[in-house]
């Protein structure tokens, strides 16, 4: 079941957030997990947020799934990394926990997320997605296509994605840097 996020959903949707992000470390030290406070915070400061994102929820009420995007004129977290276009709608985060993966949950937020982008008369979905993340191929499968940038775009990327995160698939991985992906919606 999908359904828009809610404040009573934010401990559920903390605890996927961080079960997909949390492995991830900040300038090589700071662990990427949240409390439930600091997610729960960004929906107070832009309840309409609220809205635009959703949670997957298994049969017993479990959140097995978030999504969370921004459209224009929303703040978009984390502030500073994407600035949305007039139309777009941007996904700033999609995690599915573990235990869920590979049953179609992540695919199901993903239509969420494109049908209420359309409702809002968005003519982009976007999204930026860590190099040697498996989920480009749903991404792809979906319709989304990796936005061409230059080789100064991909250079800022590798630098950003290594002092947020530092080596998010570990220190031999030869995935690094960040991509953005797009799906036109006209």
């Amino acid at each position: 079941q999908i359904k828009a996020l809610s404040q009573a959903d934010m401990s559920g949707a903390t605890v996927v957030l961080n079960e997909g992000f949390g492995t991830k470390t900040c300038c090589c030290c700071f662990p990427g997990t949240e409390s439930v406070a600091e997610v729960s915070k960004r929906y107070t400061k832009c309840p309409a947020k609220l809205s635009v994102s959703a949670v997957a929820k298994a049969n017993d009420g479990t959140v097995i799934g978030v999504l969370l995007m921004a459209e224009y004129g929303m703040p978009v977290y984390p502030p500073g990394l994407h600035t949305n276009q007039p139309g777009e709608m941007y996904i700033e985060q999609i995690s599915v926990g573990a235990a869920a993966r590979g049953q179609g949950v992540g695919g199901k937020l993903l239509n969420w997320g494109e049908s209420i982008a359309r409702e809002r008369g968005m003519t982009k979905l976007s999204l930026a997605v860590l190099n040697g993340n498996p989920a480009v191929r749903l991404y792809e499968k979906k319709g989304f296509v990796k936005k061409q940038s230059d080789g100064c775009e991909s250079c800022c990327a590798v630098v950003v994605v290594c002092c947020l995160m530092g080596r998010p698939y570990g220190l031999c991985s030869p995935h690094v840097g960040a991509f953005d992906m797009e799906k036109a919606l006209s």
